[in-house]
């Protein structure tokens, strides 16, 4: 991931005297950006997250608007107590900023920080997918008088529409519409979703996509109209499919029943893929779990197994 989004922050400071950045860390490239600028506004210290957490509430509730950037796995782990204790039971509007690590690379991680956050009250989460919706979910977020979490992606995406300035916190993009598949994709897995609707649509089906940068809360509205509108309803997300962006849809589907189609949940298998291969030493790399021909073949067997049982 490129660190164009302390750009946008510094863009953000600029417009806004109440920012404040925290970092945990100090040696992220582009940090420094924001320091010069801004010293007086600019606070780091190295992997002592729950420390910066306690200084971000403090200014929140002063007035202050804190962003709080550390690497997302810190949230779901180390600092998820100081979190649910400090920002959630205060309502504090905090914005926490989740980084995948300097030196993570490409191949595909077990994810959970969604899974841990998503029940804590008053929060809202958000993974952009693109720099549109990252600026967009940016604003939305500092305007939020209540704690938001975006868990911004390995690299910006190239947006696949010509709308920008329509993403707003808990509202779904609509970039296609389909009558048989609608593929619904949150964060960093939305490249790989449009790839695998061209792969449907060369097999002759009409597949939707959309991008759901906003996990809680979740767009209602446009469930229910795609839960009208075809069989089969996708969610692929670059997280654990146990309490991530799936589950909460299942969790709105078991609320609403009586909805025509099916759900399919698609995510990183419940793995600490990457580092098993190198163990067993495997020389070759592993493919995908989200590639977009596996994302395809599922949702074949998916619609070709339900034909079977309507039959």
């Amino acid at each position: 991931m490129t660190d164009c989004f302390v750009a946008d922050l510094v863009q953000a400071a600029n417009q806004d005297s109440k920012l404040v950045l925290l970092a945990a860390e100090a040696g992220r490239p582009g940090l420094a950006e924001f320091a010069r600028l801004f010293p007086e506004r600019y606070f780091a210290w190295q992997t002592a997250e729950p420390r910066l957490i306690q200084q971000a509430v403090g200014m929140a509730l002063s007035g202050l608007k804190p962003v709080v950037c550390a690497p997302a796995t810190a949230w779901a782990t180390r600092c998820l107590e100081v979190i649910e204790e400090q920002i959630s039971r205060r309502r504090a509007r905090v914005l926490l900023l989740g980084t995948p690590p300097v030196d993570e690379g490409a191949r595909p991680r077990h994810r959970h920080d969604l899974a841990f956050l998503r029940p804590l009250p008053h929060f809202a989460l958000a993974c952009p997918a693109d720099r549109d919706e990252w600026r967009s979910l940016l604003r939305g977020a500092l305007a939020r008088p209540a704690p938001t979490y975006l868990r911004l992606p390995r690299t910006f995406a190239e947006r696949e529409d010509a709308t920008p300035g329509d993403v707003r916190l808990g509202r779904v993009r609509t970039l296609s519409v389909g009558t048989d598949v609608t593929l619904v994709a949150t964060g960093e897995a939305l490249p790989r979703v449009v790839a695998a609707a061209q792969r449907l649509a060369a097999a002759g089906l009409s597949a939707g996509v959309a991008s759901c940068p906003t996990v809680k809360p979740l767009d209602q509205d446009f469930f229910l109209s795609a839960f009208e509108a075809t069989r089969l309803v996708v969610t692929v997300e670059d997280h654990g499919l146990l309490g991530g962006f799936g589950a909460a849809v299942a969790e709105w589907l078991a609320d609403h029943p009586g909805q025509t189609a099916r759900l399919l949940r698609l995510g990183i298998p419940e793995l600490f893929t990457g580092d098993e291969t190198e163990e067993a030493g495997a020389t070759a790399e592993p493919q995908h779990p989200l590639d977009p021909a596996l994302i395809a073949q599922q949702v074949l067997r998916q619609l070709r197994k339900r034909a079977r049982v309507a039959a």
